[in-house]
């Protein structure tokens, strides 16, 4: 795999790889723009054994239900695939929690689907309740700890593109007790918008289609030029990384200050 990975992408710029913990309970999450290469792109930079939640569904079939376990995959449920095996998760709860207490590392997508738009999904509350009921099991003294990566493709389904892997310093989950143990419910809701967050930092995001387009033709015209005048090399992915995000907060602001000339700009961009 990690062969096929040097080979598939033209560049592979990973930011911050040493702030990954190499020991100790681990949860990995990880946005999810292709649903083939994100595993595999994640498993491959992680210096340690990993296991994967994944959709339950995948294991209706017999071969597949034989081979995924053996590539360390677990299954976790969902209400919208089918609400009758919901209540298989507290097994596969459980699971996760004597991984992590055995010092394992868990990868999972919070967003829960996986769609190639620039764009971050809901985050879903499954990661925070795994992570927070395996420190709570364990009196808060466990030491989990959740990565969170940006997995950030020129284009996941094309051959000898660049990727940009950002990766954020460690959550540490027992800093979330206190809100945990006044209320289960909201002590989760309080660890996921921390994930999100953080994800969001990590990746492009735009939330409306038509700022996506606009940005991606600002980009066409003008971001060459833009890293001639700044000497941006084309390699420096992470540079052309904080470039893009510098031009969505710029397009973001004049369209909550100046929208009207935002519209004008839009349309002389698409003549």
């Amino acid at each position: 795999m990690q062969i096929t990975v040097r080979v598939f992408f033209r560049s592979i710029t990973i930011r911050n790889k040493e702030l990954i913990p190499d020991k100790g309970p681990l949860m990995v999450l990880v946005n999810h723009p292709s649903t083939f290469m994100d595993p595999i792109v994640v498993a491959t930079i992680l210096n340690r054994k990993v296991f994967f939640l994944g959709k339950g569904v995948l294991f209706k079939n017999k071969i597949a239900a034989w081979l995924l376990p053996k590539f360390n995959v677990i299954p976790i449920y969902r209400q919208k695939d089918d609400p009758s095996l919901m209540n298989k998760n507290k097994d596969v709860f459980i699971k996760c929690f004597e991984h992590l207490e055995n010092g394992g590392a868990l990868l999972m997508f919070p967003e829960g689907t996986s769609i190639t738009e620039r764009k971050l999904r809901q985050i879903k509350t499954g990661a925070a309740r795994i992570a927070l009921g395996a420190e709570a099991q364990n009196n808060f003294e466990l030491g989990v700890h959740i990565i969170t990566i940006g997995l950030n493709y020129a284009n996941p389904h094309k051959f000898n593109r660049d990727l940009f892997i950002n990766i954020d310093k460690p959550i540490k989950v027992a800093d979330f007790k206190d809100y945990y143990t006044r209320d289960e419910f909201q002590g989760a809701e309080n660890l996921t918008e921390e994930i999100r967050k953080r994800l969001e930092k990590l990746i492009i995001a735009i939330e409306d289609d038509k700022t996506d387009e606009l940005v991606k033709n600002i980009e066409t015209l003008y971001k060459y030029k833009l890293s001639k005048e700044l000497g941006i090399s084309k390699k420096d992915k992470d540079a052309d990384f904080t470039m893009t995000k510098n031009i969505i907060e710029t397009v973001n602001y004049y369209l909550q200050y100046h929208p009207e000339r935002v519209e004008k700009i839009r349309v002389r961009v698409q003549e």
